[in-house]
């Protein structure tokens, strides 16, 4: 089991492995003019990008499960719907092939150092 901060930028994602400073970015057109998410299955796509990059092995029966902060770092002016929170999971969960033990959604528009976001994962 791994811990990430995934950080979501217009048409951008960053992750990030928290124990091991480990960062990768991709760009891909899933952000629409409102939403950060407008496309779920670009957007879904972009993060697998990710996870192949870091070399996680999601797809693999009796692989680990992981845990995920996540955050909107733009289009979020007067902060997350509950639908747009839903998205945001969504997106994690499906990406990672249902390989999640937990998923936090962050509302601050301020990216977060790790250990903050370490912070939050061990919260209940």
């Amino acid at each position: 089991m791994a811990d990430f901060y995934l950080q979501i930028r217009t048409n951008s994602m960053t992750l990030k492995n928290v124990e091991t400073h480990e960062e990768h970015s991709v760009t891909g057109e899933f952000s629409s003019s409102r939403l950060i998410i407008g496309d779920f299955a670009t957007a879904e796509y972009v993060l697998f990008q990710l996870i192949d990059a870091m070399k996680l092995s999601v797809r693999m029966p009796l692989t680990p499960h992981h845990r995920i902060v996540v955050q909107a770092l733009e289009k979020n002016e007067g902060g997350l719907s509950p639908v747009e929170v839903r998205v945001l999971e969504e997106v994690v969960v499906s990406a990672f092939n249902h390989k999640v033990k937990k998923v936090v959604v962050s509302h601050d528009d301020l990216p977060m150092s790790q250990k903050q976001a370490e912070t939050l994962l061990n919260q209940k």
